[in-house]
């Protein structure tokens, strides 16, 4: 998965939920979680140039 996967997964909940946006606690939440799955290298970094 790369961040950009992730960003577009989120615009599909938010899709889902009707277009409603996350609350502010909300999307500490989503950050931790990206966080994460970078640390876990379950999100790929894109290779430098």
């Amino acid at each position: 998965m790369t961040a950009t996967d992730f960003t577009e997964a989120i615009g599909e909940v938010i899709d889902d939920r009707g277009g409603e946006r996350f609350s502010d606690g909300e999307v500490k939440i989503l950050k931790a979680v990206f966080i994460k799955l970078k640390d876990k290298r379950f999100i790929e970094e894109p290779p430098s140039t």
